[in-house]
């Protein structure tokens, strides 16, 4: 049977050549590339194999190695309610100089003219654009640049809202962003009183000095149906704009100063996500139960949920030892949906102990990409499945699980993605999950 698609429109052009040429012994490397073109003629291609799909609750992630942080809770008729709260330190600046420490100022009543914190929305957002309820609060606990901090962090604050009254709903548009910008500047005004406070403790001579006074912050949302934003940490700042009753003229005189609480390599930022899939067809998640994935998998990004797939069918490949495997595919179609946007990326991991998860092994190009075109994501497992027929591989699980986000370098985010089961179609064999070989003998 011929091979219908081309190395370029798989997209591995570029990485065969690379593989070719790199290669030190024909057995390091299983698949197309060894296959001499006329040998290709007499291939047989099957997707026959049985697979079984469960889904299970991931367990906690790490989230304090990203760029970004997130704010806000929105529902999913199918996945739930999906809860952000950020958490981040903000520093004194160190290229402006605090007001009690300008010789200019002394004597002098500073007059706070307001507070704000600009939050630069990056374009990845997730629910409803609706107005929404924020909330900020003085963080309790200390935390550090070099611990380590997961999904399930235990949140202790201050009880009051540092938000001006009145300005606690806000309608935040990231949509809004132009090709051309990487984010947009989101605006919300805080409490003089805070603005004081911050004020005072300025002139502190370090980072860990003022963090004795000021552990960070936590921003959150009580709209429940809303959206998730996500926030450049590196450009969060807190901008206060003050003045002096010794300057009468300052407004004319365009004499208002300003000072910035900014974002340094000291400081340290994470979100505390938290998914409650309480009344949707993935409550046994909420009690560590698993959910059947036959004929539809569920995956979403920051420890909500991880696919188990059963390939031990392949095995049966062990009768005829003469056989050489190819091309191995694992296919996974999706669904479409307009409202929510489905995860740019999904990885595919094994494990031997059922805790630590290692990727597949084939190094050069796992795939895992979505294919919006074709509604489905292709993983490569050409070497992995060769590994589990040889032995190299104790074990025919694999598992699909998140990845960070492609579209944003180096972010987190919440997206979601409705995955059919080896059992979605009765009727339409291409809408399941299918294990795909090419092999020849």
């Amino acid at each position: 049977m011929p091979i219908k698609n081309s190395l370029k429109q798989l997209g591995l052009f570029s990485l065969f050549t690379a593989l070719l040429f790199s290669c030190k012994k024909p057995d390091e490397t299983f698949g197309e590339s060894l296959q001499p073109e006329s040998d290709k003629l007499y291939a047989t291609q099957t997707d026959s194999f049985s697979l079984a799909a469960q889904v299970f609750k991931k367990e906690r992630t790490r989230v304090d190695l990203f760029a970004n942080f997130m704010t806000g809770n929105y529902v999913d008729d199918v996945f739930g309610t999906v809860r952000c709260e950020a958490i981040f330190q903000l520093a004194p600046s160190n290229t402006l100089t605090p007001p009690n420490a300008d010789t200019s100022l002394t004597g002098s009543t500073l007059i706070l003219d307001s507070v704000m914190i600009q939050l630069p929305l990056q374009a990845e957002a997730y629910g409803k654009s609706v107005p929404m309820y924020f909330t900020l609060h003085e963080l309790l606990d200390e935390i550090h640049i070099d611990s380590t901090y997961y999904s399930d962090f235990e949140v202790h604050k201050k009880s009051q809202n540092l938000i001006y009254p009145g300005r606690e709903w806000q309608h935040p548009k990231p949509e809004s962003i132009s090709s051309s910008d990487s984010t947009t500047l989101f605006s919300i005004r805080l409490q003089d009183e805070f603005g004081y406070f911050l004020l005072k403790r300025a002139p502190l001579n370090s980072f860990s000095d003022f963090r004795d006074f000021f552990h960070g912050l936590v921003l959150s949302t009580t709209t429940m149906d809303g959206r998730v934003l996500s926030v450049a940490a590196s450009d969060t700042k807190i901008v206060l704009h003050y003045h002096t009753l010794d300057d009468p003229a300052w407004y004319e005189n365009d004499q208002n100063r300003t000072y910035e609480l900014v974002y340094t390599s000291s400081c340290e930022s994470f979100t505390k996500v938290d998914h409650q899939h309480y009344g949707t067809l993935l409550s046994p998640l909420a009690f560590n139960q698993e959910v059947d994935g036959s004929q539809y998998c569920y995956a979403q990004h920051a420890a909500s949920t991880r696919i188990r797939v059963d390939l031990s069918d392949v095995l049966r490949l062990q009768n005829d030892p003469l056989i050489t495997i190819n091309k191995a595919e694992l296919v996974v179609p999706y669904d479409y949906d307009s409202k929510y946007a489905p995860i740019d990326l999904l990885t595919l991991t094994y494990s031997t102990d059922g805790s630590n998860y290692l990727k597949t092994i084939d190094s050069t190009y796992i795939g895992g990409l979505v294919n919006k075109s074709d509604g489905l994501y292709r993983f490569n497992i050409t070497r992995h499945v060769q590994g589990i027929l040889n032995g190299e591989v104790e074990t025919s699980d694999v598992y699909i699980t998140d990845y960070p986000l492609t579209t944003l370098y180096n972010s987190m985010g919440v997206r979601r993605s409705l995955l059919h089961g080896p059992y979605f179609s009765s009727t339409d064999p291409h809408q399941n999950m299918r294990l795909l070989i090419t092999y020849s003998y």
